[in-house]
């Protein structure tokens, strides 16, 4: 297993993609930029991506919550449909 958190997102591309072609079993783990950079590192074989966008936007909007609305564990569900949604193929 590998995780690949590079800031330059060619760079990271072409880690993917290398490190697929030399290991194509091995899982890969990326943090993208957004939805379409992590299904383009999807599709070079990374294993799971992450988008650091959208995972950044998610924790404000999850201390939101937790001052608007108590439910803690609604406020979960809620942000973890929306994370399945966000990351289903179109």
């Amino acid at each position: 297993m590998v995780i690949v958190t590079v800031d330059d997102f060619q760079a990271t591309e072409q880690v993917v993609s290398s490190l697929h072609r030399s290991f194509p079993k091995m899982d890969i783990l990326v943090r993208g930029h957004d939805l379409e950079h992590c299904r383009s590192l999807t599709a070079q074989g990374a294993w799971f991506t992450v988008s650091e966008n959208l995972e950044a936007s998610i924790a404000l909007a999850q201390a939101a919550l937790s001052q608007v609305m108590a439910n803690d564990s609604e406020n979960e569900l809620v942000i973890d449909q929306f994370r399945r949604d966000y990351y289903s193929d179109p």
